[in-house]
């Protein structure tokens, strides 16, 4: 798939070009780059701010981001200090919340805002704050696996990266979907099993809506009620609450109980939730492998595979990282009991929507008596392989060297393994075990 890049940078947009080159041969537009005036640059962003006053002064159908039409993908180094004009020393958080609302563009890149992370040991994010979609340093993007999800043994290529050749094709699917059913609760529309919505963390849920609880709390609304709407009326991430507001007439107007129908401020509301959702997934669902487990963690953590013990082959278990169609690179008798379990995402189907990974309802797998008596007539599976997070492999770590870390997600797999490669920085090391 070959992408539109575009690289806003007001000092070095050549490097930013030259790093993405040597990883994918896609052509990446890097206005100002023959322009040490910044005078196309600056054009651009005027642009986007212009048709911010006029989205948010309550006429979104007038708001023009011509320049950002048929991008799959803006590359935003986070200081744009050097631009004059904007009233404000400029930020990619200043302007990656206008580009996911207001333009086409699907995805959103922020760089070098955190320069000594590298491997986020905290969260698997890369920045928790970002209104981007991802946080990540200039020097990565020049790694093959960020954009293909492929890498060789022992290579740096974290896991929780998402493959930025199919980012553009998932979030416009995200929001389609979203758009389609901005009045439908969340969960129920997400195909979200009750044993599941029922052990959501009290920080899935509050991000959802923050006054929704369980069921059983005291919240004004039940976690399960939530729509896609209501979590664009309450939540801040993208667009602040006087901007969502001036949609409909100014900071003081009212944002209506149910969807718009203004088309524009649907796609507005759309744009938003799908980029923030899918944050949702990445930190509190798939991040935590409580609820949703992927194949490399589901053998990790079940160490199923008939008759292998401390016998087992750590370069077959890594197939179930590199594998995206049935089985998974799982054991066929373990596969065909867990199937049923497994996330039919948007559309009722394994369409890989809001995960890039083929994923299952770990609660389920967990209830099911098959799954019982299967490692039941299995018990001897204890060996010392481990799935290294930042290399998507699994090793011996009897004799190879591992490092232990713990995550800030919450209740899940709590210790994880790094391999720990030279020349890349793991932030912050106090989550690496002592």
């Amino acid at each position: 798939m070959t992408l539109q890049i575009l690289a806003i940078d007001d000092r070095d947009p050549e490097t930013i070009v030259a790093t993405i080159n040597e990883a994918v041969a896609f052509e990446v537009t890097a206005p100002g780059k023959d322009d040490p005036e910044k005078t196309e640059l600056t054009a651009f962003l005027t642009q986007l701010f212009d048709a911010a006053k006029i989205a948010f002064e309550g006429d979104p159908s007038s708001a023009k981001t011509d320049s950002f039409s048929n991008i799959d993908l803006v590359i935003l180094d986070f200081g744009l200090t050097t631009l004059s004009g904007f009233g404000v020393r400029l930020t990619a958080e200043h302007i990656a919340g206008y580009i996911r609302a207001l333009t086409d563009v699907p995805y959103v890149v922020s760089l070098n805002k955190l320069g000594d992370v590298d491997f986020d040991l905290k969260y698997l994010l890369g920045d928790f704050d970002t209104r981007a979609d991802l946080a990540l340093n200039t020097k990565l993007l020049r790694i093959p696996g960020l954009w293909s999800g492929e890498t060789e043994a022992g290579k740096f290529c974290p896991w929780y990266w998402p493959r930025l050749n199919e980012a553009a094709k998932r979030r416009k699917a995200q929001i389609e979907f979203i758009k389609e059913n901005l009045d439908q609760p969340i969960l129920q529309s997400l195909n979200f099993p009750e044993d599941v919505v029922e052990q959501l963390s009290l920080q899935a849920i509050a991000f959802l809506s923050p006054d929704a609880d369980d069921g059983e709390g005291h919240g004004h609304g039940n976690v399960r009620d939530v729509t896609f709407w209501q979590h664009f009326r309450s939540s801040n991430r993208t667009l602040i609450r006087d901007d969502r507001r001036g949609l409909f007439g100014g900071p003081d107007a009212e944002i209506p109980l149910t969807a718009s129908g203004d088309d524009n401020i649907r796609t507005i509301a759309a744009r938003v939730v799908a980029g923030e959702l899918d944050f949702w997934f990445r930190r509190d669902i798939l991040g935590p492998q409580r609820l949703l487990i992927d194949a490399p963690h589901l053998q990790a953590k079940y160490r199923f595979r008939p008759g292998e013990g401390e016998k087992a082959n750590p370069e077959a278990w890594t197939g179930t990282e590199k594998e995206f169609t049935p089985k998974f690179g799982l054991a066929a008798e373990f596969y065909n009991i867990i199937k049923d379990f497994e996330f039919k995402q948007a559309y009722g189907q394994v369409d890989l929507v809001w995960t890039d990974k083929p994923c299952f309802w770990l609660p389920q797998i967990e209830k099911s008596d098959a799954f019982d008596l299967l490692a039941a007539n299995h018990p001897k599976r204890q060996n010392n392989i481990v799935f290294c997070e930042d290399t998507r492999q699994f090793i011996d770590s009897k004799t190879n060297a591992v490092n232990r870390f713990e995550t800030a997600l919450g209740r899940g797999i709590d210790v994880r393994y790094v391999q720990k490669i030279d020349d890349f920085q793991y932030s912050p090391q106090s989550h690496l075990a002592r």
